[in-house]
């Protein structure tokens, strides 16, 4: 059984997902909400959802941001992105963030119901023209990395981290302030999308360095 929470501000998109979804028995939706926000709160009270159908457009949060508050409340989630964006740099990110699958809106409801199965046992899908889109980003020759938007002072900063330089040392060195140092670290943060030292350094030695 899929157990599965709908995250889509297009109320006659979510009704219909949520009608077919009711005709399908090897799914039950345990919520469907318009917003990130209501999403969160809904997972934290319902723990017994595995799965997330995610707009990335919605209202107040977008889905890009939300996925990592998901993942706090329950870091197994299986998030499957549901989406009119098919630019590379929406789908990179979405898949570095712990997005599972990414699936464009233009698909039927077969093929979403096809990729929580196939989440379900452990694989990951992408639609076609979403996969070109990767394929294309690839081979015109761009960074294979996603483009994360770093000063060059947080680019300083960072790399001392990874030496394994503490907060004063860093300020030291740079001849700034510890607390310019708390600023520029706290930013890397959200620009990362992590919530500590450690997080930071290994996703900087991952998808950066």
């Amino acid at each position: 059984m899929i157990n599965l929470g709908i995250i889509e501000d297009d109320l006659v998109l979510r009704t219909t997902l949520v009608k077919y979804f009711d005709y399908t028995p090897d799914v039950t939706v345990l919520f469907d909400c318009e917003s990130a926000d209501q999403g969160i709160s809904k997972l934290k009270s319902i723990p017994e959802v595995e799965f997330i159908l995610l707009d990335i457009g919605l209202p107040g949060m977008d889905g890009l941001d939300a996925i990592e508050h998901f993942k706090k409340v329950n870091k197994n989630i299986e998030i499957i992105i549901l989406s009119s964006y098919e630019d590379e740099t929406k789908i990179l990110k979405a898949l570095c963030l712990g997005a599972s699958s990414y699936i464009s809106k233009r698909e039927g409801l077969a093929v979403i119901l096809n990729t929580l199965k196939l989440v379900q046992q452990g694989g990951s899908y992408m639609s076609p023209n979403i996969a070109r889109e990767i394929a294309n980003y690839f081979l015109s020759g761009k960074r294979s990395k996603p483009k994360l938007q770093l000063t060059k002072r947080q680019c300083e900063i960072i790399n001392l981290m990874v030496d394994g330089k503490t907060y004063s040392t860093i300020a030291k060195d740079l001849f700034i302030s510890v607390d310019t140092v708390r600023y520029h670290i706290k930013q890397i943060y959200q620009t990362f999308h992590v919530n500590n030292k450690a997080e930071a350094i290994s996703y900087y030695l991952r998808h950066i360095s």
